[in-house]
């Protein structure tokens, strides 16, 4: 918005039409840059490739509004925690607000890569489809924790929203394999319903099982932050929470002295590990950290450690984060947390404690280039941990603030600002480039199915043409068509 605020979702709702007045300050195709290059992983196509094959891939299709998703948007309007855009759950709202502007600069400014919305003049069908389900306004305009009715507005709307989904045509086509539906909140998607009590869940499944057998409105890609509460599928993207920019700051050291680099002539002693969160749950890993990095550094008469579990003001947070070398990770009552991605965007180097914690864009970029991570079992141990990240040299910190600044882009959700930078390589397109490469493998298995017995390996050029989905063809199809044209 031209006047800086954070609209909720009603306004953004009509907002997003006009928002194509939008100009970057820059815009920047960096796929080719060595720095971005050194931390993203091998794989089996260039990135490039993943990126042409989605040209004008995907289409966005809006749910009709019901009565419930009527009342639940009028309901946000006076809501005292109404749905702001920089939520940390706010991705239904970003994912296609960014889609558009990435359209207006393939258009405006003859940026072809950055075109992967679908357009009806192409002859080419789309490959993927984006269900803006509007989960979003359901879960924060109905629910309370003091009304027990929320719980049933929430699983009366996502059976709705099942109903609705299966019986379109773009469902029907390939049975939901090549729809995404963004589910960022716990309590959104088909399992979110788990946290209700007496087996919610187990009611909402039968109630899916009157409208398709087998819940087949599970078969979607759900794009989640968290894979803690719902269960891991592999068919299910794991995405970044939305955390808002700050003027980014780096903290260095050298040896074993702690310097601060600034903007300003006043030099101020970085810490060396920061982390501030709340007790969730109670007596959980935050706290038994709390209190064994409270011992080795009351025992060795160190000040650069800050760890609290106590409140803090948002502004002391992220002066902790822009002033700290490394800043920690813990898990809380799940296994991901938004605080891993404001330590991203502050460019303080993360230290990942978190058992079992499926990051984004995993097979895509190599996290040990910009992180450390230790098991929740370090707990048990806390002088190793401050012990170990005193002896990373400089040299090491240096380089894996250098591999910050490169990936910074890929996990931050660009803002919606007419003076921001625009990346080709932002979380949008890498959610998508995983959706090419996790259902590639599918119509691979497909594949192999189909010609099992036979001898010798199918090369791509003759693959997807019998016995594939009706995606599995599409996808082979747009796939030789970007290796052609290099």
């Amino acid at each position: 918005p031209a006047n800086g605020s954070n609209p909720n979702g009603p306004e953004l709702l009509s907002l997003i039409p006009v928002a194509l007045d939008f100009a970057a300050r820059s815009i920047q195709n960096d796929i080719e840059q060595k720095s971005v290059q050194s931390i993203l992983k091998s794989l089996e196509y260039p990135l490039t490739t993943y990126i042409r094959a989605l040209k004008g891939s995907i289409r966005v299709l809006q749910v009709p509004k019901g009565k419930l998703l009527n009342q639940a948007v009028e309901d946000c309007k006076k809501h005292r925690q109404a749905p702001l855009i920089d939520h940390q759950h706010s991705l239904e709202l970003r994912f296609p607000y960014a889609l558009r502007q990435m359209q207006l600069i393939a258009e405006k400014h003859n940026r072809p890569e950055f075109g992967l919305l679908h357009h009806n003049s192409t002859n080419q069908e789309p490959l993927f489809y984006y269900l803006q389900s509007l989960q979003y306004y359901i879960v924060y305009c109905t629910y309370s924790r003091h009304n027990k009715e929320s719980w049933v507005v929430g699983e009366r709307y996502v059976t709705k929203l099942a109903t609705h989904t299966i019986n379109t045509k773009e469902f029907k086509r390939n049975t939901g394999t090549d729809m995404m539906v963004p589910a960022s909140h716990p309590k959104s998607g088909p399992y979110g319903v788990k946290y209700a009590e007496k087996a919610t869940y187990q009611r909402q499944a039968f109630l899916l099982r009157k409208y398709a057998e087998k819940a087949t409105y599970q078969r979607q890609a759900f794009l989640r932050t968290d894979m803690d509460w719902n269960g891991y599928t592999p068919k299910d993207i794991v995405v970044p929470y939305y955390v808002p920019t700050t003027p980014g700051r780096l903290a260095s050291l050298t040896g074993t002295n702690t310097i601060k680099e600034s903007s300003t002539d006043n030099k101020q002693t970085p810490m060396l590990l920061f982390f501030a969160g709340g007790r969730n749950p109670p007596g959980g890993l935050r706290e038994q950290l709390e209190s064994a990095i409270s011992t080795v550094t009351t025992a060795d008469q160190t000040t650069d450690v800050v760890f609290t579990t106590s409140a803090i003001t948002k502004e002391k947070f992220y002066e902790g984060l822009h002033q700290s070398v490394f800043c920690a990770s813990v898990r809380g009552d799940t296994a991901s947390s938004s605080r891993l991605f404001a330590i991203i965007e502050a460019g303080c180097i993360p230290v990942i404690i978190s058992d079992w914690l499926l990051l984004p864009f995993e097979s895509i970029i190599d996290y040990t280039t910009f992180s450390v991570r230790f098991p929740e079992s370090i707990v048990h141990n806390p002088r190793q941990l401050v012990s170990h990240l005193r002896i990373i040299s400089s040299t090491q910190i240096e380089a894996m603030q250098h591999a910050l600044k490169s990936v910074r882009a890929m996990l931050i959700y660009p803002e919606m600002s007419s003076v921001s930078d625009f990346h080709l390589l932002n979380p949008v397109t890498l959610t998508l480039v995983e959706m090419f490469m996790r259902r590639k493998e599918y119509c691979d298995g497909l594949q192999y199915a189909n010609h099992k017995g036979t001898q010798g390996t199918t090369d791509i050029k003759t693959i997807g043409t019998e016995n594939s989905s009706d995606m599995c063809v599409k996808l082979y199809a747009r796939l030789k068509d970007a290796l052609q044209h290099k």
